[in-house]
């Protein structure tokens, strides 16, 4: 994960330090998007809370951490990853608060390379003081930055789902969930958030929101709404396909169960359906293959996303929220 470099409070160890990337993508189908779902399918939890984030930042990325508690223990710093299918605890995480796993695993396949998960379950778990639904959850070893402490987890699309809606609100560090979400991306833009139409997909419990996006006037591709990503990224074979000027060959990418090399390349132009994207930037790694048809082409991330100021997305409806800033903001 791209980790800034401004000091977190000791009290979150959580080494956001902003030196690679983490593109906590995990597609439990190797890439291939299943089921559209309906209004009526996810979002079924109808409840409402908001809990406190750490937003991190340099002038290209930025990650969100909220703090959580497992059967009463912690709290760990889980990144907020809507580019994760399926959440995880970190097995270090797991041990110490004695989670059991079942034998079953989960393939999930990450940038740069597949990993074998074993499954849990946590019935009672929060973020901030909001109680979460139950979940499966994935449990391996998350990859640590070289420079700061381990995260303890990703807080993911199958559980943020399940309260229909969840908004980020990068600029006053918060994360809010449930039906009231919607009010808080339309208050915050002054009534002029954007919505842009999202495919919501689901199979085998894990969820993803996937948007449109056109880069160079190319498109649409199929990018992963990921809050977990700290710089948005573009699939290596469709940035060469597009002849994108390479700006930099010294990246690296920290996944879940592995590293990557990086490259960023510069765009003169892209936008999210209709609406422009900011930034000249874009970050190319090789993304996993889907088994037959078209893969997830891009990552949407919070380096793009957080410059809106506020985020939402609208799982039961299909949409996605982008609260502009104001003057000054």
């Amino acid at each position: 994960m791209l980790r800034p470099t401004p000091a977190c409070p000791s009290s979150w160890r959580t080494g956001v330090a902003l030196l690679a990337i983490l593109t906590a993508i995990l597609l439990a189908i190797t890439g291939c998007i299943a089921v559209r779902l309906g209004g009526s399918t996810i979002g079924s939890v109808h409840r409402s809370g908001t809990a406190p984030l750490k937003v991190v930042s340099t002038q290209y990325a930025a990650l969100a951490v909220a703090s959580v508690t497992i059967d009463g223990q912690g709290p760990f710093p889980f990144i907020v990853d809507t580019g994760a299918s399926s959440s995880v605890v970190d097995s270090a995480v797991a041990t110490k608060i004695g989670l059991k796993t079942t034998r079953k695993t989960r393939q999930m396949n990450g940038v740069g390379c597949p990993a074998n998960a074993a499954r849990a379950k946590v019935s009672s778990w929060k973020v901030g003081d909001v109680a979460l639904p139950a979940a499966t959850v994935s449990v391996l070893p998350m990859v640590a930055n070289t420079k700061g402490p381990e995260i303890g987890g990703l807080l993911g699309s199958d559980v943020l789902s399940e309260f229909g809606v969840a908004a980020l609100d990068y600029q006053g560090q918060q994360l809010r969930l449930g039906p009231a979400a919607v009010d808080l991306a339309v208050g915050l833009s002054g009534g002029s958030a954007t919505s842009v139409p999202v495919e919501v997909v689901y199979s085998h419990g894990a969820v993803l929101a996937v948007a449109p996006v056109f880069v160079q006037g190319h498109g649409p591709y199929p990018f992963v709404v990921d809050t977990g990503a700290a710089e948005s990224v573009l699939n290596r074979k469709t940035a060469q396909k597009l002849s994108l000027p390479v700006v930099s060959t010294q990246g690296e990418a920290v996944g879940v169960a592995c590293r990557v090399r990086t490259s960023t390349d510069q765009i003169t132009g892209w936008r999210v359906a209709s609406v422009p994207l900011p930034g000249n930037r874009i970050v190319s790694v090789e993304l996993p293959e889907p088994r037959k048809g078209e893969g997830i082409q891009g990552l949407l991330g919070s380096g793009t996303l957080s410059r809106f100021g506020t985020i939402a997305i609208d799982y039961s409806h299909g949409r996605l929220l982008l609260a502009r800033r104001g003057p000054g903001g």
